[in-house]
């Protein structure tokens, strides 16, 4: 293994710790506290079997690729933030956009009400059709 490849599985790490993690509220918020969390996720990860380390170990320049690793998560983290801060503007303008649609709608339903409001028309009753018919017989 070279140092781009334990680079790029370094960068891999990052983000998926980054994708995948289990974050409480303040962490998705600050991003100290985010990039924390996820290079704890990252630390603990090394311990499991399947772990690149473990390749890294066996290799004649092993300092230099877990440099590389390490340095490649670091930007897979910062990467993830990233995404993360963008995919929440995103989400955030369009709950806007749906505040603002449904305010719109309800206004044109208030005044939708209030002009059949004005024009006489009462809200339909229960009368039946013989009841009308006998109203109109009375008033003739």
């Amino acid at each position: 293994m070279n140092q781009r490849q334990a680079y790029r599985l370094g960068v891999d790490s990052g983000l998926e710790a980054a994708e995948y993690g289990d974050f409480t509220p303040a962490e998705l918020q600050d991003e100290e506290a985010f990039l924390t969390g996820c290079f704890e996720i990252c630390e603990n990860k090394r311990q499991f079997a399947g772990h690149p380390g473990y390749d890294f170990a066996r290799q004649a320049n092993a300092d230099g690729l877990w440099d590389e690793f390490d340095q490649g998560e670091s930007v897979g983290i910062r990467r993830g933030w990233r995404e993360r801060e963008q995919q929440g503007r995103v989400y955030r303008k369009l709950d806007k956009l749906a505040e603002d649609l449904a305010d719109h709608c309800c206004k044109r339903i208030t005044k939708a009400e209030e002009r059949y409001a004005k024009s006489g028309f009462k809200y339909m009753r229960q009368n039946t059709l013989e009841e009308l018919i006998k109203k109109l017989e009375a008033s003739v």
